[in-house]
């Protein structure tokens, strides 16, 4: 799936205009302004702030697709029947009828939610394609460093942030590792990585005989030099397509 479907952002709306309309609510009902803020939050209760943060919380995982949904869903539902269940017996600002019927309304929208066929790429997160990283195709050598004699791998055919696609430079090299496998090795002279292979491959299309990598436990100092090989091959893929347009222009 290229894009991601709607009800993945239609939701996080939903839940934030859940979360703001508590504080509006206080406004309307003791008829302050927007601006008395300390008015409006010393009349919020500490299970009014529950329900708000779970609802932020929901619309941060259903924004991103996280699997996180699974507990925090739920969890938002027990908040929600919880407050209103105070409101119900304690409170005198609202009908009993618009109490239940609301509180029926949140979990009828968070079990479609759940249960909808949009929302089943959260349990596969190799089909959220919108998340995939911008890959730079560069033929870099890598070289396997985890293993008693450093083995030549092959040259990465592409690299992103998350991952590289290698491709072989002899056929005896795909028989080094398996899907699963992880290795630690390096890309070029000074980039040591962690990566589990994740897929192998024949040649397809433009793409050689080769396997798919990912990469796995990045700390802060492999990242920044990660980002600093992209931001060159960023750099060096714009100057390829200034001087592409130019050349175009002239001729």
């Amino acid at each position: 799936m290229k894009i991601k479907p709607l009800i993945f952002n239609v939701y996080a709306f939903v839940f934030l205009a859940i979360a703001v309309s508590i504080p509006v609510q206080v406004m309307f009902l003791y008829g302050y302004n927007a601006t008395d803020i300390g008015a409006i939050w010393s009349k919020m209760t500490f299970f009014n702030l529950m329900v708000m943060a779970s609802c932020c919380i929901n619309a941060y995982f259903s924004f991103t697709a996280q699997n996180d949904i699974k507990w925090s869903f739920p969890l938002s539902i027990g908040f929600v029947c919880l407050n209103n269940s105070i409101v119900l017996v304690y409170g005198n600002d609202f009908e009993a009828a618009t109490v239940i019927l609301s509180t029926f309304a949140y979990i009828l929208m968070t079990s479609y939610f759940i249960l909808s066929q949009d929302t089943n790429v959260i349990n596969s997160p190799a089909a959220q394609w919108w998340k995939t990283a911008l890959r730079y195709k560069a033929p870099l050598p890598t070289k396997v460093s985890s293993t008693d004699i450093p083995i030549n791998l092959g040259n990465t055919f592409d690299i992103s942030r998350t991952g590289a696609y290698i491709s072989y430079n002899v056929p005896t090299q795909k028989d080094i590792f398996s899907c699963g496998d992880v290795f630690t090795f390096n890309i070029g002279e000074e980039l040591e990585l962690k990566a589990k292979v994740v897929r192998k491959s024949m040649a397809v299309g433009r793409y050689p005989e080769g396997m798919g990598v990912q990469f796995i436990d990045l700390g802060v100092s492999e990242r920044i030099q990660l980002e600093k090989l992209l931001n060159s091959l960023r750099d060096s893929v714009e100057e390829e397509n200034k001087e592409y347009q130019q050349f175009n222009k002239a001729a």
